[in-house]
């Protein structure tokens, strides 16, 4: 982890062992001011930026804004989508925001060939389409349909898990986190609380307390979370509430480690295929979106949305919801009320 040249020659020969010590820490707090996953992807891009700028007698720290420039405008003539150039660009920013030097990455040669790689390269992005709550119930009424020899463990649990995805906006990190001590269901089934250790999406990964209540029909998912904890018989308070299914003897077993995002997805996009809904459409993050999108439209808050699915950006959120027609019908309607 860079960190400013001039201070550290300063520095290096401080005699006071504290001063040492807080040197010798410093890499590792700079590299935690971003979370790991971040970083794990910002490195490979720093590293890539660095050789190109060695190959070619450039310095890359601090980098001058024409050579960024540079570098992105040759990485859009090799790129398939956009997302390598703004992940470049990010790496470079972060990089040097490190190293306290000065930021190049917002300089005018810079945005423009970042908006050149914008026009003429694709996104990159395959956002899925919300799930609509509608679609939640049929899946899950086709779920409890089906015949014993199916599987019927293996159905509940599906069940349980689109259904308390998308009313608790939780991805596939959340459930695959959640064990039965974290879940709380009350006596007379009217709700669940579950308490989320981390968050994926909160800058500080906190966690935070989520209320979901019963609802009508096939898809309520506080009824099928109790039904599950109790036909899978999940005493421990450490087991995962959503776990695979295997077969032993002919009977159905129930897991004692996390689903797997595989074994979710593949199960997910069957049961969404037999109710109309293709793949390339829709993923396991449709259950979060889905549920996002019906507050958003339902007249919710933000402010109560946003806290409900960890949001702590309004940016971020927004990217989640789906303006339904019928809100935006509301607009010119709105506009000539009483004329």
């Amino acid at each position: 982890m860079p960190i400013l040249r001039a201070d550290a020659k300063e520095l290096a020969g401080n005699r006071h062992a504290d001063i040492q010590q807080l040197m010798h820490l410093m890499p590792g707090a700079l590299s935690s001011a971003k979370a790991a996953s971040t970083m794990k992807r910002y490195c490979p891009s720093w590293g890539y930026f660095k050789q190109w700028c060695a190959g070619h007698d450039l310095s890359f720290l601090p980098a001058a804004p024409l050579t960024v420039a540079l570098y992105l405008l040759m990485l859009t003539q090799k790129a398939n989508s956009f997302s390598t150039i703004k992940m470049a660009s990010a790496a470079i920013a972060a990089f040097h925001s490190f190293a306290s030097q000065p930021e190049v990455t917002t300089a005018p040669i810079v945005n423009a060939i970042r908006e050149h790689a914008k026009r003429k390269l694709p996104d990159g992005v395959n956002k899925k389409e919300p799930l609509p709550w509608e679609k939640v119930e049929e899946v899950c009424k086709l779920l409890a349909e089906r015949p014993a020899s199916s599987g019927r463990l293996r159905n509940l649990s599906l069940a349980a898990a689109i259904s308390l995805g998308f009313c608790g906006f939780l991805r596939y990190d959340d459930l695959s986190r959640l064990t039965v001590e974290q879940i709380t269901v009350s006596p007379d089934l009217e709700s669940l609380e579950i308490q989320l250790g981390t968050r994926k999406n909160s800058p500080y990964r906190s966690g935070g307390d989520i209320t979901v209540t019963a609802v009508n029909g096939f898809a309520d998912p506080v009824q099928l979370v109790a039904i599950l904890i109790r036909h899978a018989g999940l005493v421990d308070g450490s087991r995962p509430l959503f776990s695979a299914v295997t077969r032993c003897q002919g009977r159905e077993v129930y897991g004692s480690t996390p689903i797997s995002y595989g074994c979710l997805r593949v199960a997910m996009l069957e049961v969404f295929l037999e109710v109309g809904l293709p793949k390339e459409k829709f993923g396991t993050h449709s259950m979060r979106s889905g549920g996002a999108t019906l507050a958003a439209n339902s007249g919710v808050p933000d402010r109560l949305w946003m806290e409900h699915g960890g949001w702590k950006s309004f940016r971020s959120a927004v990217g989640y919801v789906k303006t339904s027609k019928k809100a935006k019908a509301s607009i010119t309607k709105a506009m000539f009320r009483g004329t």
